[in-house]
């Protein structure tokens, strides 16, 4: 007994001796154990950085080789795998979206019509000779050039996947300035008269020269020779004359729906949506054989922009909402068709992958029955048992084949949720912008020097505002649950996607350049100085002694 007793009171002796646990803990280790954390943590920095340098390199656009075959209508993989993995933005991102967004909606249009709407314009039939376009027409155009036109050289060097730099945008601009001002001046020089029908066509050498400066600025001519570089680079050219080619059809357009009635405005109106998805189909298509996929949205975004404008302007123009109706039912159509085929993709993506996993389940679960059967016979006496296992070759070629379709089906699918978001943006913007600028410049002092308004009465102003009103309210509403419908059938994060592509590819300030040429080359349409009469009178155009 007194042994045990002897033994405990050396225990407590020893425990008495030895410092308690949070003394031990706040001492400082030794050296050898400090210099083996500092090289797991130098490792741990290591891979990290590696880690964070690979995934900037594997995001990074264009990083793929430029050979890949790339399916049609799909992201390019680092874009694709990209877009696929984003989830729903913080707060600091939605505040930032939010901004970049009030932007886009406000400043063109308020820019734009309250510059027009101070300009000092002098009547076009007071403009007698040369000299008198160049002192009256040539500040305006300078002005909205420099308004309307970096939105072409953004879009050109985006097509290009370039990055425009403010020297390549000032250039761009003043030679597309100089190339319309000079067409009209030499085209009322040649006729005699001024100003001339439907010069606003004109804008249209702007553009190509703005195609080829940056071709040239940013390819060089050198470029040019490889038949390689030519089959990428003639698309933008030819997009630029998609562009001009949309400006001539609605010119003609809008002229045969001004000149009719109600009810045959209504049977006209369904043809104007099916028109605009000709050439956004044909734009589509430019923008596959540039081999520049990832930006086809942008690209498209920017036609769409312009159609949706152009949509808005066919309102000024309608006796009768029924007409109206007509055009955004068809847009509705389209934009339920694209969210639609958004979630068929994703949804085959997701059938691609539940199949995938559905037979690495069965592999492992034969592989366990096999086991158990081994161990039976071996418990049995049986020494020659082995596992008997099936080829795995078509499991692996069947994993490879719905591996690459939930990879292409669901790039395709991340293409075409930002495309239909930016189709349907267009058209909520375009009717906002319609709803700023054509208040303002009817009540300003210019409001004689534009079709349509010279002859609008306050009615007419009401009935305009409310097809416009009617339209936003409409596509607003549309939007809202094709966005619902979307995520409630995939989970996709559609507005998150939407800002992760603009920021990826840094398009915040392109966007905004297209609103602001959209914008300018909607108001300038109506101005009599470029000879858009859509009654074919052109009484304001004199011809010179």
């Amino acid at each position: 007994m007194n042994s045990k007793v002897m033994a405990q009171d050396e225990i407590n002796h020893r425990l008495a001796q030895d410092p308690p646990e949070d003394q031990i803990l706040a001492q400082d280790p030794p050296e050898d154990l400090r210099r083996v954390r500092r090289s797991i943590a130098t490792v741990i920095d290591a891979e990290a950085a590696a880690q964070d340098a690979v995934s900037e390199a594997t995001y990074q656009i264009g990083a793929d080789d430029e050979h890949e075959a790339i399916p049609s209508g799909s992201f390019s993989a680092p874009l694709g795998y990209y877009l696929s993995s984003v989830k729903k933005h913080s707060a600091g991102s939605r505040n930032k979206t939010i901004r970049n967004a009030l932007k886009i909606l406000l400043l063109p249009p308020i820019i734009v019509a309250v510059t027009i709407s101070v300009y000092p314009f002098v009547p076009p039939n007071t403009i007698q000779t040369p000299r008198d376009i160049l002192a009256n027409q040539v500040p305006y155009n300078i002005i909205v050039c420099f308004l309307t036109f970096p939105g072409f050289s953004y879009i050109n060097a985006h097509t290009l996947a370039e990055t425009p730099t403010l020297k390549y945008v000032f250039l761009s601009t003043c030679l597309m300035n100089l190339g319309w001002t000079s067409a009209i001046v030499m085209v009322a020089t040649v006729q005699g008269r001024y100003p001339v029908p439907y010069q606003y066509l004109y804008s249209g050498n702007a553009c190509m020269l703005g195609g080829f400066h940056s071709i040239v600025h940013f390819k060089g001519w050198e470029a040019l020779r490889k038949r390689e570089n030519r089959k990428k680079i003639l698309p933008l050219l030819m997009l630029m004359m998609l562009c001009l080619g949309f400006l001539v059809v609605f010119s003609f357009f809008r002229a045969l729906f001004s000149n009719l009635d109600g009810r045959k405005q209504t049977f006209l109106a369904p043809l104007w949506p099916l028109i605009k998805l000709g050439f956004k189909h044909v734009a589509g298509k430019l923008v596959e054989l540039g081999k520049n996929p990832d930006m086809a949205p942008f690209s498209l975004f920017a036609l769409d922009a312009i159609a949706a404008m152009s949509g808005n302007l066919l309102f000024l123009s309608s006796n009768d909402v029924s007409s109206v109706l007509a055009i955004i039912a068809i847009d509705m159509v389209e934009n339920f068709w694209m969210a639609s085929r958004v979630v068929f993709l994703l949804q085959d993506a997701d059938r691609a992958k539940m199949r995938r996993e559905m037979r690495r389940r069965d592999d492992d679960f034969e592989a366990l029955h096999s086991e158990v059967q081994l161990l039976k016979r071996m418990v049995s006496g049986d020494e020659n048992a082995e596992v008997a296992g099936k080829p795995k070759l078509d499991d692996d070629a069947n994993d490879l084949e719905d591996e690459g379709i939930e990879t292409v089906c669901r790039h395709r699918a991340m293409r075409l949720a930002v495309t239909f978001l930016a189709s349907e943006c267009c058209e909520i913007a375009t009717s906002a912008w319609t709803l700023i600028m054509i208040p303002i410049i009817y009540k300003s002092p210019n409001k004689e020097m534009f079709y349509i308004l010279d002859e609008m009465d306050e009615e007419g102003l009401e009935k305009s505002i409310t097809y416009s009103s009617l339209d936003f309210a409409l596509e607003t509403i549309s939007l809202a649950i094709l966005v619902f419908f979307i995520h409630k059938n995939t989970r996709l994060h559609l507005w998150s996607v939407a800002v992760a592509y603009l920021d990826r590819l840094k398009l915040w300030r392109g966007v905004l350049w297209v609103g602001f040429l959209v914008t300018g080359a909607a108001i300038s349409f109506f101005l009599k100085h470029l000879g858009c009469d859509a009654k074919f009178q052109f009484k304001d155009t004199v011809d010179w002694d």
